[in-house]
């Protein structure tokens, strides 16, 4: 018997070999410097499902207290696929390059490339 859902893991889909990830956390983040391009994506954040056997939708992602002195050189993103979107997306008191005060929209964060995705909040 496969494992149920469970907070923080990944579990068995509908689909042979697909996994879904749940309540994922990230807190306290200090992004000073981004020199590494991977796969063209040189930004902060790069939030992606592949498009190999084995990946299944991504629920309840929170990146907290983030402080953004380089934004890389192409937009931010958030990029699903059909049957592995990112759904429960928040971005929580985000300091961008430059700001004193947390970013509150999807625009102020540079986050401009989503695809197969659910709902992204932005909160200070």
């Amino acid at each position: 018997m496969r494992p149920r859902e469970r907070d923080g893991t990944a579990t068995s889909g509908s689909t042979p070999g697909a996994a879904s990830a749940t309540n994922i956390r990230f807190d306290d983040i200090d992004i000073e410097r981004l020199d590494v391009s991977n796969d063209g994506n040189r930004t902060w954040p790069a939030l992606m499902t592949g498009d190999t056997q084995g990946v299944g939708p991504v629920t309840g992602v929170t990146v907290s207290d983030v402080r953004v002195r380089d934004t890389g050189t192409v937009p931010a993103r958030v990029n699903g696929r059909p049957g592995a979107p990112f759904t429960g997306v928040t971005l929580g008191h985000v300091l961008m390059s430059g700001s004193t005060t947390p970013a509150t929209t999807l625009g102020e964060l540079n986050l401009t490339n989503v695809s197969d995705n659910g709902p992204i909040t932005v909160t200070q």
